[in-house]
């Protein structure tokens, strides 16, 4: 088993690499999915947050 994995490490060149600007433009889509899922779980939290406060205010109402 060790004389296969020799045999692969040896075929690999180690120039063989994934060109930098992929790299880059990967992390760029992964940080405005991030950011948009963050605003989107922070508007959902607000906006139950603001019913829930609407909920309990309406009892309080004098008429």
């Amino acid at each position: 088993m060790l004389s296969f994995m020799g045999d692969i490490a040896a075929k690999v060149s180690t120039t063989d690499a994934m060109p930098g600007w992929v790299v880059l433009f990967v992390k760029f889509l992964l940080d405005i999915c991030r950011n948009i899922f963050l605003d989107v779980v922070l508007l959902q939290r607000l906006l139950h947050n603001l019913l829930h406060l609407v909920a309990c205010l309406r009892p309080c109402r004098h008429f």
